[in-house]
């Protein structure tokens, strides 16, 4: 498994997009931090580093006119290489998100700490919209610590509450997004093909 920052120029000049990625612990990984993509050229950043288990990565992309990004997780078992894309998010300062539990139960809920400062950060699952019921003594709640440029990924199963809470206290750039777990495009290749990567910048 690796990830791709696929940089796209449509332009006449040549550019240089500013690409810093980290794993989800919050390390910086060494790549980067300019990439040049030549005009009307695509450039692959590929994402790989030594792990004992599969963990998220995510990049910061600081993208100058003409030139679009787009992520792609890879996954090849055995012959079969299967990708999903990732599309670019901006981020958010909200400390605060409600959503019924019927849109994120048997989802992949993932959040990302992208300020400069640490956060706590609350789940909840309430009959309330209201995320002041997630204080309530008695409320089933549950908190994480999240450093500067860490990530969390949590499984939601089948809350019996009307409402899911997400609570971060601190008004930092944020980034909270809803993975379904659908299927990616996958391709089957036979014993004598051959897989080619094209240009791959790290």
């Amino acid at each position: 498994m690796w990830s791709i920052v696929r940089l796209t120029n449509s332009g006449t000049m040549a550019r240089t997009v500013g690409v810093d990625v980290y794993r989800e612990d919050g390390t910086h990984l060494p790549i980067g931090p300019t990439i040049e993509v030549a005009p009307g050229a695509t450039a692959d950043v590929r994402i790989e580093a030594p792990a004992k288990s599969f963990e998220a990565c995510w990049a910061r992309v600081t993208l100058p006119n003409d030139v679009a990004a787009r992520g792609i997780v890879e996954v090849l078992e055995g012959n079969a290489l299967e990708d999903f894309s990732r599309e670019m998010h901006e981020l958010s300062y909200r400390t605060e998100w409600a959503t019924l539990t019927s849109a994120v139960q048997e989802k992949y809920l993932y959040f990302l700490n992208a300020g400069s400062e640490p956060t706590v950060l609350t789940f909840c699952a309430t009959n309330q919209r209201e995320p002041e019921a997630c204080r309530k003594k008695g409320s089933a709640a549950a908190r994480f610590r999240i450093g500067p440029n860490q990530a969390l990924g949590v499984e939601v199963h089948k809350p019996r509450q009307k409402f899911f809470i997400t609570e971060s206290s601190m008004p930092e750039g944020a980034l909270l997004v809803l993975f379904d777990g659908s299927a990616g495009n996958k391709r089957v290749f036979g014993s004598k093909s051959t897989i080619e990567f094209g240009p791959v910048q790290q």
